[in-house]
């Protein structure tokens, strides 16, 4: 790897910028569950579907045959989109916007922003974090993330209008720390995938998972209230806190032996006992929820480590495969809250409709982890040769 890129472990600026990057974009989610409430086609939806619209760098890279990127335009490209980005989310929280439009404009906004602003992240770790730091870094970043917005949850309204512009101006300034002159943005294209057909089978499988999640987003928002949901935030920023200590532990004591597919691997039955507990353990209905929706989370994490392995091991070039993989997951989660908010409560009826409904999503992700994992899939990400070191 480049030497003069982030190297150490828990690098500040790298772990600082990437928690309140994913603090940013977890805020930017949260603020649109209410706004999303009885509506089919609603601002959630929108925003995952903008955030889908990543896969136009895919293709615009792909025919230019380069990067599109230097330096000095991926700073500017980072400012412009996490200023847009946090403004939009702040008129949200400030109550600013009231008309309905003008809900689905911000949403927009937000999720191509958001794509945006991540993928610019995974650029500088995969030029600047070694292979075997990755993990804990990134863990770390989750972890802080999760911590920030359990404060901000317990901060009243004031902590609701402030957190949005307070993350984007931390990640802004740790990019731009991050990037000076550490990580060559505008490297050759590289295209060399040997088994395409496996590839489309773990993209779908990807697809999946954030369908089965987006089901539980999108139930969960069309029953959101004003009361409801800072409850439930809270609850799942301290999953996520329990989570991340957990895989930093797991990560430190395996000797760097647990990697983002091993977290890949167990994500599996992670989700579906949260899902199934819905139906054994009723009583702890509000626990198991903030899992299912934390796992949304946690499935972006790992797929921005898988992503980013990829393209380290020479596989296909950073500007290639994450916008698409990106979309993928944004897709896949865009069509899981519209099947949540639209065909959910037109068809789903009673409390035996509802544990079969949660048993169907239970069983996509089943079946997603079998595309993921199945005929040797994970040895596509293996047999490469790393191309910037770990």
């Amino acid at each position: 790897m480049n030497k003069s890129g982030v190297d150490s472990l828990f690098a500040p600026a790298a772990v600082i910028g990437l928690a309140a990057c994913l603090a940013l974009q977890d805020a930017m989610f949260d603020y649109l569950y209410i706004p999303s409430a009885d509506h089919a086609v609603s601002p959630l939806f929108v925003e995952l579907l903008f955030a889908a619209s990543a896969v136009a760098w895919s293709y615009a890279s792909y025919r230019r045959d380069s990067t599109l990127l230097t330096e000095s335009r991926a700073k500017t490209w980072f400012a412009v989109c996490t200023v847009a980005g946090a403004l939009a989310a702040a008129m949200l929280a400030t109550e600013l916007v009231h008309a309905v439009w003008a809900f689905y404009v911000a949403a927009a906004v937000m999720g191509y922003t958001g794509a945006s602003c991540i993928y610019l992240w995974a650029t500088v770790y995969a030029g600047g974090v070694s292979g075997r730091h990755m993990l804990p870094t990134s863990f770390c970043a989750l972890g802080l993330a999760a911590a920030a917005k359990w404060c901000l949850m317990h901060a009243g309204d004031a902590g609701s209008i402030a957190a949005t512009p307070l993350f984007a101006a931390v990640t802004l300034v740790c990019f731009f720390a991050c990037a000076r002159g550490r990580v060559r943005f505008d490297a050759e294209l590289l295209i060399r995938p040997r088994n395409m057909k496996s590839y489309v089978r773990v993209g779908v499988g990807l697809t999946l998972y954030a369908l089965a999640l987006g089901v539980t987003a999108g139930t969960t928002a069309t029953s959101s209230t004003m009361d409801s949901m800072p409850s439930i935030n809270a609850d799942v920023a301290l999953v996520g806190m329990i989570a991340a200590v957990v895989a930093l532990l797991v990560s430190l004591a395996s000797r760097e032996r647990f990697t983002f597919l091993s977290a890949m691997q167990l994500f599996t039955p992670f989700v579906v006992a949260a899902m199934l507990l819905n139906v054994v353990a009723i009583q702890y209905a509000d626990i198991w929820l903030a899992v299912t929706l934390f796992a949304w989370q946690l499935l972006r994490l790992i797929s921005f480590g898988v992503l980013i392995e990829v393209a380290r091991r020479g596989i296909a070039s950073m500007a290639l495969v994450f916008p698409l993989g990106w979309s993928a997951l944004s897709g896949g989660g865009a069509i899981g809250v519209f099947i949540g908010q639209a065909v959910c409560p037109a068809f789903v009826e009673g409390e035996q409709a509802i544990v079969a409904v949660i048993v169907a999503v239970a069983l996509v992700v089943v079946v997603a982890a079998m595309l993921v994992f199945g005929g040797g899939s994970m040895a596509l990400f293996v047999n490469g040769s790393p191309a910037q070191g770990g």
